[in-house]
């Protein structure tokens, strides 16, 4: 599918091309080549034709789009504790060890670079400050005191709107 076309546009023009194959004017071969896809793909064309008609034709979305793969909680937590080493690792090292631990352990799949890269992005930033800065820098950006005044702050404002919301229940 071209990138500025609607998915309507693009079954109705695989629905004009497979339409030659039922009425005897050409074959699966010759079809996949004026389409520039496989012969595999013009037959699941056909067959989405066959029992669903034009719909049949329509990609579908993907079950897992936008989503992570899954990837083995101890993998996840193998990649956490490398990317948290001390002096701080590159994404690309990470994911170089990664691809030796799997290989080294049957029926485990390596994850992409994005899947690995995006693990050690979702790691809280407080963990890679502590663990690549050390303790000075986490408590320097983590002020622990204005941390205490914030908790402090937030009860006070929840004391506060609790006291408007029983007022305003009086009235």
């Amino acid at each position: 599918m071209k990138k500025t076309q609607a998915p309507g546009e693009e079954a109705m023009e695989n629905f004009i091309l497979i339409e030659k194959y039922f009425d005897g004017q050409a074959t699966v071969e010759e079809i996949a080549r004026q389409a520039k896809v496989s012969s595999r793909t013009v037959w699941r064309w056909i067959k989405g034709r066959r029992e669903n008609g034009i719909k049949g034709l329509c990609r579908k979305d993907r079950s897992d789009r936008g989503k992570r793969r899954k990837v083995q909680d101890d993998l996840k937590r193998a990649i956490e504790g490398l990317y948290l080493r001390t002096p701080k690792p590159t994404a690309v090292w990470v994911h170089e060890q990664v691809i030796e631990i799997c290989k080294s352990l049957p029926d485990m799949q390596s994850p992409s670079f994005t899947v690995v890269w995006e693990i050690c992005s979702d790691l809280d930033n407080r963990l890679k400050v502590l663990a690549h800065e050390g303790d000075n820098a986490y408590e320097q950006e983590y002020d622990i005191r204005s941390n205490t005044l914030t908790i402090q702050t937030i009860k006070g404002l929840a004391s506060f709107c609790r006291k408007i919301c029983i007022a305003s229940r009086r009235n």
